[in-house]
């Protein structure tokens, strides 16, 4: 059997496989951080409540 990622040969040059290696093993530092979703819950009841609650000290 030929074709690429066979024996005989790699698909993917070494330098570039090592640099993905590298890559993957620090992370992604500039992808986006999603909230949870327990955080996503309270914010969706906040902006279903209309703003903030009051104050447990505020006298109005």
């Amino acid at each position: 059997m030929s074709g690429a990622g066979g024996q005989g040969g790699s698909s993917v040059p070494d330098e570039e496989w090592e640099r993905f290696l590298r890559e993957s093993a620090q992370g992604a530092a500039d992808a986006p951080v999603e909230p949870s979703a327990r955080a996503r819950e309270v914010q969706a009841r906040l902006r279903k409540s209309g703003g903030q609650p009051q104050g447990w000290r505020t006298y109005t």
